[in-house]
């Protein structure tokens, strides 16, 4: 029987491949937990891209073909092979509109969970730079960094906290949305409880704000998207964070 490729990190910065038959190892995916509805990662197979590495589209490996695309050349973010922490990621350029999309067949109610892998670079200069946003404007799912707080709601918004600076180095973020019981999380660390409304989520637009207003572009990278339709157990939402923290070096 052929032995699946697995990937073992070992002391701080160093990822082996070794046999699935090592004893003590057990591989993690997202997918291994129910509910999961979109699952992107940093594998450029996962990814349409040209010739300049423009990627037109982010394919969903839930299995839930929720693929995240972008049809237009010039609004297409850039892949990168070991961009950042020894890991790939996909660039969000300053000052310049990109942002790959979804809309989904299914409208999803909370609680959902997000993670998202991601930070601002040294040329980030937009006042409201989003990393994710409903693609249609009114009550919304967001999240973005203004006036170094990183700040999160629906209809109205809330400041999950301050005193991030940036530029600032690659981060998991989590957000539970469950409306008065909504959690912010970074690094698996909990930032604080807040209400946020009961939106649903029927559309996704990563790195803008549904509009096309320049003030609020990524400037950056994001590696990893995760969402599940529901509210994880704490258990569960530690091992995620740890697969996150492993592969990302966090």
């Amino acid at each position: 029987m052929p032995i699946n490729n697995k990937f073992l990190k070992v002391g701080t910065d160093k990822i082996f491949k070794v046999g699935s038959n090592i004893a003590g190892y057990q591989e993690f995916f997202p997918t291994d937990f129910t509910d999961n509805i979109v699952w992107l990662n940093n594998d450029p197979t996962t990814m349409t891209m040209s010739g300049a590495n423009r990627v037109s589209e982010w394919r969903d490996s839930s299995g839930n073909s929720n693929h995240f695309i972008q049809a237009t050349g010039g609004n297409q973010p850039l892949y990168v092979a070991n961009a950042i922490n020894g890991q790939n990621g996909i660039q969000w350029e300053n000052g310049t509109n990109q942002w790959l999309a979804r809309i989904f067949t299914i409208t999803y109610a909370q609680p959902l969970e997000f993670f998202i892998v991601w930070n601002l670079d040294s040329n980030s200069t937009a006042t409201f730079p989003y990393l994710f946003d409903r693609s249609v404007s009114g009550d919304r799912f967001f999240l973005y960094w203004n006036s170094n707080n990183i700040r999160v709601g629906s209809s109205t918004l809330v400041t999950a906290y301050g005193s991030k600076t940036r530029p600032f180095n690659l981060m998991a973020t989590q957000i539970t949305f469950n409306n008065t019981a909504t959690k912010v999380y970074e690094n698996g660390t909990l930032k604080g409880t807040f209400t946020t409304g009961t939106s649903v989520l029927s559309t996704l637009r990563l790195g803008h704000l549904g509009s096309t207003d320049a003030t609020t572009r990524l400037s950056g990278y994001i590696c990893e998207v995760i969402i599940y339709s529901r509210e994880l157990t704490t258990t569960e939402r530690t091992k995620v964070n740890n697969y996150l923290k492993v592969k990302y070096a966090l």
